[in-house]
């Protein structure tokens, strides 16, 4: 959680300045490092003889062994998924470099702050994540009775107490760089040089950052989602960070494409406005020549209008529309497998 004494950088946490310095992929250690350490917890289980007991004659214990290995999961995803929303962030504004107006001193500003954040933010938002993990045992352990924070609980249980607010950290830090990287991304279409409203391809690296924003965000559900089938009273909390996240993912969407959201429309609107102001003259001018210059002409008008009356308003794409209707069923498809492995599990222990 130690933060680097710049007030901006690229990384503004020795965590992830670590990940973007290594030679290998982060997502690959990440891997690595939920297997190593699921690995040491199931051993150590093994090694004591908890988990031969757990599963002859505590099946509610072997679910927190299973949710141990999933806060595990998100202890080494979160980190690597606000890495990547930084990383993304830094492609997005290279890729549309070479359509904003770099001779402007303020646009050049805009572009080399994409991808930097503020230490004080980034440090604030990861507390106020902090705290709020504080209250995820709260709801699922009063429901039942039962008070989260006291002594002489399972080691698995222990880990879950551990995990939980390193967890709520760095998903406030994810949730603060989506918001502020949007924001950037956003602020850039203001810089960008005069666009074609008949190829809006140039700026789908908007959308492709929103894309990356939903994705780590459900990815993010999704394993609370399989987490939550394994303990009575998690559906609770799953429902709660689904209902607060999913929305968030749609946000994560839209937001990064805003600003070009808003100048393509305003472009659409002004060449719409041009061309009614045409369409009547042109009616004036052809009214009892049917066959002159101005009638031709009034046609082509007609149909350009009809062109740009077509024109869509927000840069996706069919593909990108696509891509985000799979990343919203991701979640389902993490609860029926959750589903899967559960019976898979007790028919194997039975």
């Amino acid at each position: 959680m130690a933060e680097a004494n710049a007030s901006e950088s690229h990384a503004s946490s020795l965590t992830l300045r670590f990940l973007d310095d290594l030679p290998v992929s982060p997502a690959l250690l990440s891997f690595g490092l939920v297997a190593l350490a699921s690995g040491a917890l199931l051993l150590g289980e093994l090694w004591s003889g908890r988990l031969e007991s757990l599963a002859a004659h505590d099946r509610t214990g072997l679910r927190n062994v299973r949710i141990a290995v999933g806060l595990i999961a998100m202890v080494a995803y979160v980190p690597t998924a606000t890495l990547y929303v930084l990383r993304g962030a830094r492609r997005t504004a290279d890729a549309l470099r070479p359509l904003l107006r770099l001779n402007d001193a303020d646009v050049r500003a805009r572009v080399d702050a994409v991808g930097t954040q503020p230490a004080a933010g980034f440090r604030w938002a990861g507390w106020l994540g902090f705290f709020v993990a504080l209250l995820v045992p709260l709801l699922t352990d009063l429901p039942r009775g039962e008070f989260p924070y006291t002594l002489g609980l399972p080691p698995e249980v222990v880990w879950h107490r551990i995990a939980t607010p390193f967890v709520g950290w760095w998903v406030g830090r994810l949730i603060y760089v989506i918001g502020a990287e949007s924001r950037r991304l956003s602020a850039l279409a203001k810089g960008l040089r005069p666009i074609d409203l008949f190829d809006l391809k140039p700026l789908l690296p908007f959308a492709r950052q929103g894309l990356t924003h939903a994705l780590l965000l459900i990815g993010y559900v999704s394993i609370f989602v399989v987490m939550s089938w394994f303990e009575v009273g998690l559906g609770l909390a799953a429902g709660l960070i689904a209902l607060l996240t999913l929305p968030a993912a749609v946000s994560g969407m839209l937001l990064p494409v805003r600003g070009a959201h808003s100048l393509i429309r305003a472009e659409k609107q002004r060449r719409l406005a041009w061309c009614q102001e045409r369409l009547r003259t042109l009616q004036a001018d052809s009214s009892g020549r049917p066959d002159g210059p101005a009638t031709r002409e009034l046609a082509d008008m007609l149909n350009l209008r009809s062109h740009l009356e077509a024109v869509r308003e927000w840069p996706f794409d069919t593909s990108v529309l696509v891509r985000l209707a799979v990343y919203l069923v991701i979640p389902l498809g993490s609860w029926a497998g959750a589903a899967l492995v559960e019976r898979t599990i007790d028919t194997f222990l039975d």
